[in-house]
């Protein structure tokens, strides 16, 4: 039952798996047993390509075990598999399936994933190209739009969603968002010094961007520009 090793040459499909027997003069009391078994092997592509596989591993190192069990790299060549990651991504992903080796995990070649595109619960779909030995992720592009950490000018009351947090210097948990406390660690608060951290205080703020990014002051934030409070 490996639908990964069916052919679109209809000859070859004889007794290329075991399983399903259609070959010419085959017992008639072994078509209903073949038939079951293609069901079975389009169940598990089903399930292949449904998202519903959690991930393992690590949150930089993914591992996925399919229904299909591909035994080779080259088997796995063209073909998709989904799956839903376990943790949000770190930066510079790899996935590894059936134990076949951890390969890159790419929104395009050459591009690494940057942190937090893919996120812990979301389904994603991811195909195996053996000519560079990567998975190009589907419909991920290689700008997610909104990296992780930074801010935006919105007008609601409330965080449109679960993905994002006002900036009014709460604190937050350490687990629930543990990719951005990997970006920002304490750097605006300590939370209770366990479980929370805190966000940046922008209530009756404008952001600009540190004096001396890169190396160098540009001397336009000074102390002695700050207003007397």
């Amino acid at each position: 039952m490996t639908f990964y090793k069916w052919s679109q040459t209809p000859a070859t499909n004889a007794n290329v798996d075991s399983t399903v027997n259609y070959q010419e003069g085959q017992a008639p009391s072994s078509l209903n047993d073949s038939a079951r078994a293609a069901m079975a092997a389009l169940a598990k592509y089903r399930d292949d390509t449904a998202g519903a596989i959690t991930t393992a591993g690590s949150s930089t190192a993914y591992t996925v075990a399919s229904y299909q069990v591909f035994n080779s790299l080259s088997s796995l060549n063209g073909k998709v598999v989904a799956f839903t990651p376990h943790a949000t991504n770190g930066a510079t992903v790899t996935l590894n399936v059936d134990g076949l080796g951890a390969k890159p995990l790419r929104p395009a070649p050459n591009v690494e994933l940057q942190t937090g595109v893919l996120v812990q619960g979301t389904p994603y779909a991811a195909l195996y190209n053996s000519s560079d030995a990567a998975f190009y992720l589907l419909g991920v592009g290689t700008n997610p739009g909104l990296p992780l950490g930074s801010s935006i000018d919105y007008w609601g009351a409330t965080a449109p969603s679960s993905h994002f947090v006002l900036a009014y210097g709460q604190a937050i948990s350490r687990t629930t968002y543990s990719t951005l406390f990997s970006l920002f660690s304490t750097t605006y608060g300590s939370g209770d010094g366990s479980t929370t951290f805190n966000v940046p205080d922008l209530r009756g703020r404008v952001t600009a961007g540190k004096d001396d990014m890169g190396g160098s002051s540009s001397f336009r934030l000074t102390s002695e520009l700050a207003p007397v409070v």
